[in-house]
């Protein structure tokens, strides 16, 4: 069973993915939307309470290790509700994604080294 936000996602979208009906349906199948990003704010929020035990109890590299907890959860989310953003609507992100890397790759020194100037 998918998450809330996979859920909230998947309705809001203008098309519907998911109708009423269907969900009651023993063939229907949840859509691939990938990762969860429910993993990344449970990273965040043990995060939260190690800083703040190592807050409490005044030890400083505990609260150090509770920061980059804190800091590994909003990135796993971020990335998790990027994946799940582009797996919905490819049509709409793909694209621009595409000229993004395109526009890396031929704008780094890498690939000014190398001659590569397709696009």
């Amino acid at each position: 069973m998918p998450s809330m936000f996979v859920i909230i996602a998947a309705l809001s979208k203008p098309d519907g993915v998911i109708r009423g009906a269907a969900r009651h349906d023993p063939a229907f199948r949840w859509p691939d939307v990938g990762p969860d990003p429910i993993w990344g704010m449970a990273v965040f929020v043990v995060g939260v309470v190690v800083m703040a035990a190592g807050g409490a109890g005044n030890w400083h590299w505990t609260f150090n290790v509770g920061m980059g907890t804190l800091l590994l959860g909003v990135v796993i989310f971020t990335v998790f509700v990027g994946i799940v953003a582009v797996k919905l609507d490819r049509d709409r992100y793909w694209k621009p994604l595409r000229k993004f890397f395109l526009f890396l790759r031929n704008n780094s020194l890498i690939g000014r080294l190398v001659g590569r100037r397709d696009g």
